[in-house]
């Protein structure tokens, strides 16, 4: 059996949010409700995780929510059940995901009916009391209970299966009363009239119980970034470098007048639990790129960068769960001609620049003797 909406005093997001008339009344409130869920989630470039919590953290529980699957046995009427919501998580490709460490939100409720001014059988009378109610929620992680509380926090090393069960136990004490015929009127020692009195009979016991549970599973989402950063060459003010670097969700190359970044996704929310709008967070796969003052060569996981200042370099590189910055090591070492090493391509390279400048310079010299020669050749 599977619960999942829960009870929030929060306002349905297409209500919650001001919306000029002219504009509203042409929107249905299927598009009402996605336009006001755009305003409430707008950062749409990272996971805000603070928001989801501190928004599903106002919901109060009272009654089942609309298409809640409601349990009646006896007198207990209405009792419910959800696990309402993992965070940190992120929703992508139809799977839950999770860091393995945050907190897990159940709800729960019931109701309790006693009859009042009603028969049973041949009673002429029944009476009901109620002398014991008691519940418990129970969640537990992989099988290993985390607590009985609404809120439980947890940490995994491994895939999530969470299960909850709730246990509802009432007692009541039920009083039959009956008719008893008796001699109402006497005449001369004998009975001349009967009534009926309803008197009290006996007592019994009832126990009614309910056990609902609820599951939910994420999966461990780890990822180890891997960066590697390197100065290439410099030439006066100009320095080339390239960052290597995979295993991320977004990251910035950031200097103190240029930058780039990359994001792999943008994020919205599902509205969930109608009518009380429980958020979860979704990543959407989308690459998006920005920059200034920079010039780069993408090639795969691979950014060779060109630029003017190297000042305040570093890296800022994050997760769904996880944001880290690192400092950029701009050490270079420039590669020194040895008189020794002859044969190294260096040495080709300047030997090719030798030969270009004396080939320049005989070309230079032959054009002067073809000029001064023509020049007499014209006189004589």
């Amino acid at each position: 059996m599977k619960y999942f909406i829960i009870l929030t005093l929060v306002l349905p997001l297409a209500l919650a949010l001001p919306c000029q008339e002219d504009v509203c009344n042409n929107l249905s409130l299927e598009d009402q409700d996605l336009l006001a869920k755009n305003l409430v989630y707008q950062d749409s470039s990272f996971p805000n995780h603070e928001f989801i919590e501190g928004w599903n953290g106002k919901v109060v529980f009272g009654e089942a929510p609309n298409a809640t699957s409601l349990v009646s046995e006896g007198f207990i009427r209405d009792a419910w059940l959800s696990i309402v919501s993992v965070n940190p998580s992120v929703f992508l490709d139809g799977m839950l995901l999770s860091s393995g460490e945050g907190k897990v939100r159940s709800a729960f409720g019931y109701k309790i009916v006693i009859p009042y001014g009603t028969k049973e059988g041949n009673d002429c009378k029944t009476e009901y009391s109620l002398i014991g109610n008691e519940s418990e929620a129970s969640m537990f992680l992989n099988g290993v209970l985390l607590g009985n509380e609404p809120v439980e926090s947890f940490l995994a090393v491994e895939d999530l299966y969470f299960k909850t069960s709730y246990d509802i136990e009432i007692v009541t004490e039920v009083e039959h009363y009956k008719d008893v015929r008796y001699c109402c009127c006497k005449f001369k020692g004998k009975c001349c009239s009967h009534c009926n009195k309803c008197v009290f009979d006996r007592t019994e016991k009832r126990v009614h119980k309910v056990i609902l549970e609820d599951e939910k599973t994420a999966k461990l989402y780890s990822k180890l970034p891997k960066i590697n950063f390197k100065i290439l060459y410099k030439y006066f003010d100009i320095t080339s470098g390239v960052l290597n670097i995979s295993g991320f969700d977004s990251f910035t190359l950031q200097f103190k007048d240029s930058h780039f970044s990359q994001d792999n996704y943008f994020y919205d929310v599902i509205v969930s639990l109608d009518p009380y709008d429980i958020l979860t967070l979704r990543a959407n796969p989308k690459i998006s790129q920005d920059f200034n003052n920079i010039h780069i060569e993408q090639e795969n996981n691979s950014y060779k960068f060109t630029i003017a200042n190297t000042e305040g370099c570093k890296i800022q590189y994050a997760s769904f769960f996880d944001n880290k910055t690192k400092d950029c090591d701009l050490s270079y070492e420039e590669i020194k001609v040895s008189k020794e090493k002859k044969n190294t391509p260096i040495i080709k390279k300047q030997r090719l620049h030798t030969l270009f400048d004396f080939s320049v310079f005989s070309s230079i010299l032959y054009g002067v003797y073809y000029g001064v020669r023509k020049y007499y050749t014209l006189i004589f």
